[in-house]
């Protein structure tokens, strides 16, 4: 934000754009902002829903020229006349202006003698021509250069100005305009009421603490995290924040501001909220909505940083645990004020991890046969390991089938001594059918997005590949089926 009250903008930027060309020429410009009954607010910051009716006020800002050899406005030290040539950017006069525009600071000596000029008040620019420039050099009986106009905005949107000085002799330039150009400003800037960021702020360094372990013969695997977090708790940790900050802080030119808000909606979404009690924000509990797809809730006391915690269920045994899913969730907000529209924001979490190794997702997978057919083909796979499947996006129902057993279900038992295992995906259909958590007659070919997890102490050198076969057992090795690493 610009603190525009008394603003003084910095000569060494006037140099700088100076050039070579009268790089002694340095001008200092300060400026007032104000309205017919006195200053508005030093921040001049209307939030983005404000109403254009109205939004009018004063612009009055003093020119001082900085140079200190007795030359100050670059003349070389002959009378001369100084052109002011004065640009609105997003906004107009609003009222007719004329020479009587300028002024001084002092005794009235360098307003004098101001050519006639107008502008209506549609006219964005105008330009002064001041015989006695010389006399406002700051220093003098005549003060500084001040210029007083109105201005109206165009649109709710930022709003500048910018002004250009230039001394000449006839039809002789004895100064470049860019010498003393200045942008001043933004005059007006726009923007939303209050800032909503959603991120992984917060969380622990430890990604062991986010990340969930692997079972036992008592413990269903990813129903804890590996390491103790909050509290030594082994089922909540930390997994990023919602931050309200306030934003612009007018709804009009004068400073009318905007009340704080009263409280924001919340709601967070993932792949699957199995196994997950509810999340806190900021001590508040958010938890599973009515559909149980997603968890909800309202936060008082909006502004400020709220933390993120995710809780798990809490059961672990192997006939009640649910294991949780290896995902990044996210959040939407909607912040609440009684002054502005509802604000929103979203932004996604720290991802919880899985301990072991997951594939990554292989897509449009045919758990039927079909003219196209997958093999899985595992290598470096222990003779113990516990395998796995969570099928996603499937064609033949919303609902997803998360961890499946697949060493439970006897589809690993073929593991060679070397490590190899092929499974294809009818195999895995099949039982997946048996299992009662896939109905084959849904629809005419069953596809789905499948992801395996392997557990087993060893990882190195784990792979899982994809291959592609048509319906007459040729395998297709093309670069589009190629392999996928775990």
């Amino acid at each position: 934000m610009k603190t525009l009250n008394k603003l003084a903008l910095s000569s060494a930027l006037v140099a700088l754009m100076a050039g070579t060309a009268h790089a002694q020429a340095t001008d200092t410009i300060t400026l007032d902002v104000t309205n017919n009954v006195g200053d508005i607010q030093p921040d001049v910051n209307l939030v983005d829903t404000a109403v254009l009716a109205g939004q009018s006020g004063v612009l009055e800002f003093t020119i001082t020229p900085a140079n200190t050899n007795g030359d100050p406005w670059g003349v070389n030290g002959l009378s001369s006349a100084g052109l002011v040539e004065l640009t609105l950017d997003n906004a107009v006069f609003g009222n007719p202006v004329s020479q009587t525009a300028v002024g001084d600071t002092g005794d009235g000596s360098c307003a004098a003698g101001v050519q006639p000029v107008s502008a209506g008040s549609t006219e964005s620019s105008i330009t002064f021509e001041i015989a006695n420039i010389e006399n406002c050099d700051g220093t003098g009986l005549g003060g500084e250069l001040e210029i007083t106009v109105p201005f109206a905005l165009s649109s709710i949107g930022e709003a500048n100005f910018s002004v250009g000085v230039e001394a000449v002799v006839g039809n002789t330039l004895l100064a470049d305009t860019t010498a003393y150009e200045i942008n001043g400003g933004p005059l007006v800037e726009v923007g939303p009421a209050f800032v909503v960021t959603v991120d992984d702020s917060g969380v622990p360094a430890d990604a062991d603490e986010r990340t969930l372990a692997l079972g036992s013969d008592t413990e269903k695997s990813f129903t804890q995290f590996k390491v103790a977090g909050l509290d030594a708790d082994e089922f909540s940790v930390p997994l990023g924040a919602i931050d309200v900050a306030a934003g612009n802080n007018a709804t009009n030119l004068t400073g009318v501001a905007v009340g704080a808000p009263t409280d924001f909606d919340v709601t967070i979404s993932g792949v699957s909220v199995a196994g997950i009690d509810k999340f806190t924000v900021g001590g508040v509990d958010v938890a599973l909505n009515d559909d149980e797809d997603a968890f909800e809730g309202n936060v008082a006391l909006a502004i400020g940083t709220h933390a993120v915690v995710v809780e798990l269920a809490g059961d672990v045994t192997p006939e009640d645990g649910v294991s949780v899913s290896s995902q990044t969730f996210s959040a939407d907000v909607t912040v609440n004020s009684p002054d502005v529209d509802p604000i929103t924001g979203s932004g996604s979490f720290a991802e919880i991890l899985r301990d072991g190794s997951e594939s990554d997702a292989f897509e449009w997978v045919a758990l039927e046969p079909a003219n196209l057919n997958n093999i899985f083909r595992f290598t470096n796979l222990e003779a113990d390991a516990q395998v796995f499947v969570t099928i996603r996006d499937l064609n033949s129902t919303a609902t997803d089938i998360e961890d499946f057993d697949v060493t439970a279900a006897g589809l690993t038992s073929g593991t060679s001594a070397g490590g190899e295992l092929q499974i294809t995906a009818v195999e895995l259909g099949d039982a997946l059918v048996e299992a009662g958590v896939l109905d084959a007659d849904a629809t005419a070919i069953t596809r789905g997005t499948v992801e395996f997890t392997v557990e087993q102490a060893g990882t190195t050198g784990l792979q899982i590949r994809r291959l592609m076969f048509n319906a007459d057992g040729a395998v297709n090795s093309t670069a589009e089926f190629g392999s996928n690493p775990i």
